[in-house]
């Protein structure tokens, strides 16, 4: 869903579900920073003592000792360094998980040359590549909405109504999600392919076209548009 629409100097910024995940505010970085271990304080004072102890057996003894604090030391490092790396791998997760919910956005960019103007067609061929664009759309599930401009040269006013001729569905969908989406459908079948069991519903939408998706499992498989002319039984 189109949640915001920004007209800048240069360019027409579309957020899509939100606008997308990284903007300000947003859980971006997922390092985990853990300082090392510190020195207790037994550790510091038997540093101390060793630089003034001159008895070997003493020094022996404090050496010893000082190895042993020091191998504690590291171990909580290692203990540490593996929560970390824990933490770490559960905030990208978390992270790409946000991103994933949190839409996205994209940019029209465009200049104006000697008298032409930003008008709704030129958008519409500007993304004509990427949006289905229908102006006797019947049957939709989505609204159609109508946008008013005037020309720079004070023409008549036009209208340009915009829609989807289609409705994007994605696989791995569920069969009671794509329901939801299109209603009741036309007539379902099954057929086996490579050993699996295809089940077809068809779903009416406008201008004589058929929706057709196929499920394996309950799982939306492909899905495609076609078009076909009424016969006189149909009449």
């Amino acid at each position: 869903m189109v949640t915001k629409v920004k007209l800048k100097d240069k360019h027409i910024e579309f957020q899509l579900g939100g606008g997308g995940y990284g903007t300000v505010g947003d859980e971006t970085d997922s390092s985990v920073n853990v300082p090392s271990a510190s020195k207790t304080s037994r550790e510091k004072n038997v540093e101390g003592e060793l630089k003034q102890e001159n008895d070997p057996a003493r020094r022996k003894r404090l050496k010893e000792e000082l190895d042993d604090l020091r191998r504690r030391r590291e171990r909580e490092d290692q203990r540490n360094r593996a929560m970390a790396a824990d933490a770490q791998e559960a905030r990208r997760a978390r992270i790409e998980q946000k991103a994933m919910q949190g839409g996205s956005r994209f940019n029209v960019h465009f200049t104006a040359i000697g008298s032409s103007v930003l008008t709704p067609q030129v958008l519409m061929a500007a993304l004509r590549k990427y949006v289905d664009f229908d102006i006797d759309q019947e049957g939709s599930v989505f609204r159609q909405v109508s946008y008013r401009y005037i020309a720079i040269d004070n023409r008549k006013p036009g209208f340009v109504r915009v829609g989807p001729s289609t409705t994007y569905l994605k696989e791995g969908l569920r069969t009671e999600e794509v329901f939801r989406l299109l209603g009741k459908p036309l007539s379902v079948s099954e057929r086996m392919e490579q050993g699996f069991v295809v089940t077809t519903y068809e779903f009416a939408r406008g201008a004589g076209r058929i929706l057709v998706a196929e499920f394996v499992n309950d799982a939306l498989v492909r899905s495609r548009i076609e078009t076909r002319e009424k016969t006189g039984d149909d009449e």
